[in-house]
C-alpha cells in the first residue's frame, strides 16, 4: 500500500458511516480500510495497557501490615535495610553491617510503629504497590523501599 494511503487512513478519508470513498481520492477504499486495522489494533492494545497499568499505591490496614512485615526486610536493595522479626524485634542494616542499635516494631491501629533504643515509637502509614512500600508520616518525607524476604532466613534476626 502506498505511504500516502496509510497516512490518509489515519485521518479518515473514508466515510465510516456509509463506507463510501470520498471523491478525489487516489487510494482505493479497501487499501485505506486495510491500513486502518493495524492502527485500530494498536489503539485498542494501548488502551488496555493503560487501563491495566493504572495501578496505584494503596494503604494497608493493621492486620495486613502485621501479615506482610513479619519475617521480611524493607530495603533500598543497596544501602540500608530494616529487618522485621516475627517477635517484634527490629534490626537496622547499613551497607551489609548490622547496627547494634536494635529496636522494636508493632502495629498500632492502622500504622506501623518503629522504636529504636529508648526512643518513643514513631508511627507511619504503610502504602504498598507490589513489592514497593512507602512509609508515610505527616510532615516528613516518605521512606520508600521494597519489601523482600529477610536475608537472614525464616524471619530470623541476628
Amino acid at each position: 500500500m502506498p505511504l500516502n494511503c496509510i497516512l490518509r487512513a489515519g485521518i479518515q478519508l473514508v466515510d465510516v458511516v456509509t463506507a463510501r470513498e470520498r471523491p478525489g481520492r487516489s487510494c482505493p477504499r479497501a487499501e485505506v480500510m486495510r491500513g486502518m486495522w493495524p492502527a485500530l489494533a494498536f489503539t485498542a492494545w494501548q488502551a488496555a495497557c493503560t487501563a491495566s497499568g493504572a495501578e496505584a499505591f494503596h494503604r494497608l490496614a493493621g492486620p495486613e501490615i502485621t501479615a506482610r512485615f513479619g519475617g521480611m526486610e524493607l530495603s533500598d536493595e543497596v544501602h540500608w535495610g530494616l529487618t522485621f522479626g516475627r517477635n517484634g524485634k527490629l534490626i537496622s542494616v547499613e551497607n551489609d553491617s548490622v547496627n547494634k542499635d536494635t529496636g522494636t516494631w508493632q502495629v498500632i491501629g492502622n500504622k506501623l510503629c518503629l522504636a529504636f533504643g529508648q526512643d518513643q515509637p514513631r508511627c507511619h502509614e504503610v502504602w504498598i504497590l507490589g513489592r514497593g512500600v512507602r512509609l508515610m508520616r505527616e510532615g516528613e518525607p516518605s521512606l520508600d523501599g521494597v519489601l523482600q524476604k529477610s536475608r537472614y532466613g525464616k524471619g530470623a534476626v541476628p
